[in-house]
């Protein structure tokens, strides 16, 4: 299997430590190339950006359907294997849940922030959520096992990844660039593959988007709690914080923070 693994050399280095970014559900490496790699290139950052199995550029296509979170943190950990010096890691959503377990197990890395990501106790009172909001997407997708309903409908896309005022034009650029997730991983964050916090060193900040109808605010807080992890809500940042209009008051309270921690 051949992962997408993408370096973006700083402007000017002036970090040791370089960032690996990790997408969530759908998502690929484009996702964090648009905004936030030229940002902290331009603070100094090498940067790297993965591709999961069967996500953007990566191989594996054919076994998507099933293939788990724990394959999932084979590829991450196989990216750490990579590069030479161990990374400041970003994970958004099923990305920071990933890391997550990684940090469970190793507690490692340099720093992490979970970009509105799903946390320990997964996100079961979100797929509640969309099934309230949307059930024949919701029952189209549990029927052919596959997500690519919800990213076929512009509002679901507009309501998942963005805040209610986006520009369409940026709603249906994220659209078109969205793909099908595995169903055994989706069923992993619902359900089936959670894991108990406990109190780590590796510095953590947990990003939570106040318009996100997927993650919610008392249950990030609560797990940024039992990780030891600084926790902050943005008020007007979609769920996907990296491609909002808005993207820049999430890199900057990143930027902030690992100056804060000189990082």
């Amino acid at each position: 299997m051949a992962l997408e693994l993408n370096f973006h050399p700083a402007v000017e280095k002036t970090k040791q430590h370089p960032i690996l970014f990790v997408h969530g559900m759908a998502h690929g490496a484009w996702a964090w190339e648009e905004n936030f790699v030229p940002y902290f290139n331009k603070q100094g950052y090498d940067c790297y950006t993965l591709s999961l199995r069967a996500h953007g550029n990566s191989t594996g296509k054919e076994n998507l359907r099933w293939s788990s979170i724990k394959d999932y943190g084979q590829d991450f950990e196989w990216a750490l294997s990579q590069i030479k010096h161990k990374p400041i890691c970003f994970g958004h959503s099923m990305g920071g849940f990933i890391i997550q377990k990684y940090l469970l197990k190793h507690d490692d890395l340099p720093a992490m922030i979970g970009v509105a990501s799903v946390p320990h106790t997964g996100m079961w009172r979100g797929a509640l959520n969309l099934l309230r909001k949307y059930p024949w997407q919701f029952l189209v997708a549990n029927l052919r096992l596959d997500t690519i309903p919800f990213s076929s409908s512009f509002e679901i896309v507009k309501a998942m990844c963005l805040t209610p005022k986006a520009d369409d034009e940026l709603v249906r650029s994220i659209q078109s660039r969205l793909q099908s997730e595995s169903y055994r991983a989706f069923l992993d964050l619902v359900l089936l593959n959670h894991h108990k916090a406990q109190k780590l060193k590796t510095p953590l900040l947990f990003l939570h988007s106040k318009v996100d109808v997927v993650l919610f605010e008392n249950e990030m807080k609560k797990s940024a709690e039992k990780f030891g992890a600084d926790f902050f809500t943005l008020e007007d940042v979609g769920h996907d914080m990296m491609l909002d209009a808005n993207w820049k008051k999430a890199a900057t309270r990143i930027s902030n923070w690992l100056i804060e921690k000189q990082l």
